[in-house]
């Protein structure tokens, strides 16, 4: 997801299980397996949430790894933080695929024919460039180096002559209106992240906020021609970080595997967010949370 920055300041630790991540993190008190019991627990706010996300509407299907797995090895340096564990959800767009590839074929054919009709000038620069280059290497094999400090300003200006004939018609601008019209709204998604940390978005403003949700924000991102709309809905204990954004309350006299706090992250096209969102039930994300 675009320009996001999420830090759970615990989840280093409690992750590294590998005998790789041993050798890249030391655990002071060792690790142990998680118990039925909390492994029980995650997997039922898991299945909970995944429930509670919506179904693909018309014309999407769901795309993506659903499976729900959860930790079975933890470090016990960080018995007293809660645990960050997740599952999402991405909907991709199915009814207008063969639309969008004829869109494709047809601007694609419209930006290679303005480049074929580019070439002939590029090409009669190109051959001048190479010929004030040949000229430049006699030059300096003679010494003359008037003549060839001459010659590399030629052969300078030739370039950027180039340059704007490649530039012509404003081929960034090309590239973002393709995939405007080829990639705009063809994919939207939702997190659900659970105990996640700090949680920090440069870009989100405050926004009107629904039932069940303790802060909301809001955003726009637009890349390469494509805008998503983000939203971002804070359920359950959350605080002021030091630095921005928040970070998940804890009492610290509970189960780490607990649901302290959920952040849900849902991206779609501008105009499908407010459904997007309406489809999730947030009653059910927080009643899981104690």
């Amino acid at each position: 997801m675009a320009n996001k920055h999420v830090t759970a300041f615990w989840l280093l630790p409690t992750l590294l299980v590998t005998s790789q991540a041993h050798a890249d993190w030391e655990c002071v008190k060792g690790f142990r397996d998680t118990t039925d019991a909390e492994r029980s627990t995650m997997t039922h706010v898991l299945e909970t949430a995944k429930a509670a996300l919506p179904d693909a509407p018309e014309g999407w299907v769901i795309g993506g790894y659903e499976e729900i797995s959860v930790r079975t090895s933890t470090c016990m340096d960080n018995e007293i933080t809660p645990w960050s564990y997740g599952i999402g959800r991405t909907f991709n767009r199915a009814d207008n695929v063969e639309e969008r590839e004829a869109t494709a074929r047809a601007m694609a054919a419209e930006m290679g024919a303005a480049q074929e009709a580019k070439q002939p000038r590029i090409d009669a620069l190109m051959a001048q460039v190479q010929e004030r280059s040949a000229e430049l290497g006699k030059a300096a094999e003679q010494g003359d180096y008037d003549r060839a400090e001459a010659l590399r300003i030629e052969i300078d200006e030739l370039s950027k002559q180039m340059d704007s004939i490649f530039n012509e018609g404003d081929p960034e601008a090309q590239a973002d209106a393709f995939n405007a019209a080829t990639m705009q709204d063809i994919e939207m998604s939702i997190s659900v992240d659970v105990n996640a940390g700090s949680i920090y978005y440069p870009e989100m403003q405050p926004a009107a906020t629904p039932e069940h949700v303790s802060r909301a924000f809001r955003w726009q991102v637009t890349d390469s021609g494509i805008t998503r709309a983000h939203a971002l809905l804070l359920i359950g204990r959350w605080r002021l970080g030091d630095v921005g954004g928040f970070e998940t309350g804890f009492s610290g006299d509970e189960s780490p595997a607990v649901a302290s706090s959920v952040a849900i992250h849902a991206i779609a096209d501008p105009a499908r967010l407010d459904a997007l969102i309406a489809g999730i039930d947030l009653g059910a994300i927080a009643a899981l949370l104690r």
